[in-house]
């Protein structure tokens, strides 16, 4: 039954988002063309003495994982649900016969769909553009889609939990945008340790601190989730 009322939100906001598709189509292919490039780049930073021959690795940084899906976190959360609050929208859908759990699944479902197909079509991409430009065979092809799949996830959890926090209790644009803030120091702070640990030669350390990153994150969504004062939320909207 849950599951059933939280892909019920989910299936209205894809309506919503579906009707904007010159933007979606337009985030989707800057979303796609990053990955490329930042390919490209690892592929020519590769045949410098000296560094290592993969690259710096940037195709599979965080913010290369991150892009698709924290943008259409924040597409929906900015573009579609906050005018909503705005305009007093939210008041009847808070009131219904739904958990505040249901509500916040039902949201981050279309998310974590988007972040699934971002996985799928950026890291060929990724991989096509340092190919081209390295010329040189694909090596840890397996330990690279775990790592840019996790890294996908940890931006995508900590960048919807943040919204939707931000949602919940920002008044107006400006204080939504302050409070996001914790939510990009974090994910900057993960990928800081990350890539620290990787440099230094610590490869299982680095995923270790993705997995921490992806399990922190999953704890503050539901934190978002049991926080919720649906009662007061109504009130202040």
């Amino acid at each position: 039954m849950r599951r059933d009322r939280a892909s019920c939100i989910a299936s209205e906001l894809l309506a919503d988002l579906s009707s904007r598709p010159a933007q979606v189509l337009l985030l989707g292919f800057c979303s796609l063309l990053y990955p490329a490039l930042m390919g490209m780049a690892d592929g020519g930073i590769s045949h410098v003495p000296g560094l290592a021959a993969d690259g710096l690795g940037l195709r599979h940084s965080m913010v290369t994982a991150m892009l698709g899906p924290a943008s259409m976190v924040l597409v929906i959360v900015t573009e579609l649900l906050f005018p909503r609050k705005l305009r007093r929208e939210l008041e009847p859908f808070l009131a219904a016969p739904v958990t505040s759990s249901e509500i916040v699944l039902g949201w981050a479902l279309v998310p974590a769909a988007a972040a699934t197909l971002y996985v799928v079509a950026a890291f060929p991409l990724c991989e096509l553009g340092f190919g081209v430009i390295s010329r040189s065979p694909l090596t840890h092809l397996g330990a690279d889609v775990i790592a840019f799949t996790l890294s996908t996830a940890v931006s995508t959890v900590w960048v919807l939990a943040g919204s939707l926090d931000a949602l919940f209790k920002a008044a107006g644009p400006a204080e939504f945008t302050l409070r996001m803030i914790p939510a990009w120091i974090l994910l900057l702070a993960i990928e800081g340790a990350r890539q620290s640990l990787r440099f230094l030669g610590y490869p299982r350390a680095a995923a270790a601190a993705l997995f921490a990153g992806l399990i922190l994150g999953l704890c503050a969504l539901a934190l978002v989730a049991r926080r919720l004062d649906r009662e007061d939320l109504i009130q202040r909207i």
